[in-house]
């Protein structure tokens, strides 16, 4: 299977989506955290810290390669964009890179313990 149908088959599983899962109809987080790949680490220590554990993060089957971006045809990131519009909006993603601001905005919105 190539990477495009690969890309294609995927993005049609509803059970891909993330945004509608996170919130209630009213758009409201429903979660304390909302953790993300590219601060992983610096993510997965904020939920340990909040949840009172300290543990290790273990990184396996770590591999070195081309920047994922460069794997998507003009006519992929349409397809992307267009199937994966909420989560990308709601997440703060898009082709160019995260967007930070958003991120932090989604962290510092989770509900809080009492």
């Amino acid at each position: 299977m190539s990477f495009a149908d690969f890309v294609d088959q995927w993005t049609q599983r509803p059970e891909i989506f993330q945004a509608r899962r996170l919130c209630n109809r009213g758009n409201e987080l429903l979660i304390d955290y909302i953790g993300f790949y590219e601060s992983v680490t610096q993510d997965f220590e904020e939920i340990c810290e909040r949840i009172g554990v300290k543990a290790p993060l273990p990184r396996h089957n770590r591999s070195v390669h081309a920047d994922y971006r460069d794997l998507y045809s003009d006519r992929l990131k349409r397809l992307v964009a267009t199937r994966l519009a909420e989560d990308i909006e709601f997440l703060g993603y898009s082709f160019d890179g995260p967007t930070a601001l958003r991120q932090q905005e989604l962290q510092s919105q989770g509900k809080r313990a009492a």
